[in-house]
């Protein structure tokens, strides 16, 4: 599975925040079941939220996390706007994540920059 989270478009340049299969899910908090139960049902979903930048449809850039749990995978993104910073947001640190690889990616593939 992949699921479009969000997505952000430049001349040249492609953010993507997706929601992946998580094959290692870990409930060990999950004292009174309840997280199971809904996850077994169908209400709430559990994957792998990937932020990728691309370059003209290269991956560039990623940031991961693991054992996300949310009823609709678009509510990862519900801090976005919550200050100027965007601090505490899972998906506002993951943006930064995947850019900050991209640009020590950038510097490593010359041939890749855009005449």
């Amino acid at each position: 599975m992949s699921y479009l989270i969000w997505e952000f478009k430049t001349l040249n340049f492609t953010i993507r925040m997706t929601a992946e299969d998580e094959f290692d899910v870990d409930l060990s908090w999950d004292e009174s079941g309840e997280a199971a139960e809904k996850i077994a049902s169908g209400e709430w979903s559990v994957f792998c939220a990937k932020c990728a930048v691309l370059f003209e449809g290269v991956e560039i850039g990623t940031d991961y996390l693991g054992n996300c749990i949310y009823a609709d995978p678009k509510e990862f993104r519900d801090h976005i706007g919550m200050n100027a910073g965007g601090y505490g947001s899972y998906f506002s640190d993951m943006v930064r994540g995947a850019i900050r690889d991209a640009r020590g990616a950038w510097h490593e593939f010359p041939k890749l920059r855009a005449a």
